[in-house]
């Protein structure tokens, strides 16, 4: 089974014990690295770097050759870029998808830039073709780029005799917007795996406590919200055309919080008044790195199990918190294994306590759980 990891070019201006570089990645726990994100130019439809030490300069070595260079010691390893995320938008990527030239001018690049970069792959994390501004047509488009971009690989792999270069997607997970986005039998037909963003769930139509990345449905929720969650995404895929070893569950190594309306009432499906408040490192209200919710844990914070769904969930006072930990980690890996997925991508690796500052398990306990229980 794939192990995938992001490894995201942001996190190196964290705070304190927050700040994580490539120096923190361990290559035996992933057998994928994704570097997330590279950008694109405007109107040319080409790649670029984000960060300012993503590349080498004459005097230095920058993260996107630290990363790759870690297949010297582990050449089983395969290091891939993305393009994409949720602030990326679509007004770039709907140009770029409009015609066979456009498309042409992209794909032609992609190969230059992975190729000279010593990358293995490329990762697309458009969100979302034909959502967000991104007219219906790109759902088509956006099933030919990825058509387009794997004969291309193909081809460049046949005359170079190099090795094929891996094109992957992490692909939305609402029912709407998979509807919208995504022709499953022809993305199944050229990507090497298709990936899910089984996270971020945490939408309820009655305005109360749920978990954004649950395994299975609650028995007492509305029938809506029982589509909100991992055993759900999976099954719907499978019925519109993915076999089943070609997808790969998100695990998410954060938590979505809540402000709850009374601080007595703070179980899961309990009323709930907004985002809770924001992690002194990742700052985003609604939103907390796995690290983060180990301190509140030990700050006394009280932790609790939703038995039916298989994941956890911490309160105090008015705050709530629906996240993952080692158990709930343990539990997907066995039953991604169990479907016979193809195995688990992790968003992202910054937010696991990597560092063994917080959680008093070691480093990457979340990423170790789901190794310890993973086929290889």
């Amino acid at each position: 089974m794939k192990r995938i990891c992001y490894f995201v070019n942001w996190a190196q201006y964290r705070k304190g014990n927050g700040k994580h570089t490539y120096t923190e990645i361990d290559p035996e726990l992933c057998s994928h690295v994704i570097i997330a994100f590279v950008a694109m130019t405007e109107d040319s439809h080409q790649l670029k770097a984000t960060e300012w030490n993503d590349e080498d300069t004459e005097t230095t070595v920058g993260v996107y050759s630290h990363v790759t260079d870690l297949k010297i010691k582990h050449p089983a390893l395969k290091v891939m870029l993305a393009i994409g995320g949720w602030n990326f938008g679509t007004e770039k990527m709907s140009a770029m998808l409009a015609t066979k030239s456009t498309r042409t001018v992209f794909v032609n690049d992609v190969v230059r830039f992975l190729r000279t970069r010593n990358f293995d792959g490329f990762d697309l994390d458009f969100e979302y073709p034909a959502r967000r501004g991104s007219p219906p047509e790109d759902k088509g488009r956006f099933a030919l780029l990825c058509k387009e971009l794997r004969e291309k690989f193909e081809e460049e792999a046949e005359q170079t005799s190099k090795p094929r270069l891996l094109l992957s997607a992490a692909v939305g997970c609402g029912k709407s917007t998979m509807d919208a986005a995504y022709d499953v039998p022809e993305l199944a037909k050229y990507l090497d795996w298709i990936g899910l963003m089984s996270y971020d769930m945490e939408y309820s139509s009655k305005g109360v406590t749920k978990h954004h990345s649950a395994l299975f449905p609650r028995e007492d929720e509305p029938a809506g919200d029982k589509k909100l969650c991992i055993e759900w995404v999976v099954n719907y895929w499978m019925t519109k055309g993915a076999p089943a070893e070609k997808l790969v569950v998100g695990m998410a190594f954060y938590g979505k919080s809540f402000t709850l309306r009374s601080a007595a009432k703070h179980s899961v499906g309990d009323p709930k008044s907004g985002p809770g408040l924001q992690g002194p490192i990742t700052i985003t209200a609604g939103f907390m790195a796995y690290f983060e919710v180990c301190a509140g844990l030990k700050d006394g914070w009280t932790r609790s199990w939703i038995d039916t769904q298989k994941v956890p969930y911490a309160y105090n006072n008015t705050q709530w918190i629906g996240y993952d930990d080692a158990e709930s980690m343990k539990e997907k890996a066995i039953w991604a294994a169990s479907k016979g997925l193809g195995g688990w991508m992790v968003w992202d690796l910054a937010m696991d306590d990597f560092g063994a500052h917080y959680c008093g398990l070691g480093k990457y306990p979340l990423l170790h759980a789901l190794n310890d229980n993973t086929p290889r």
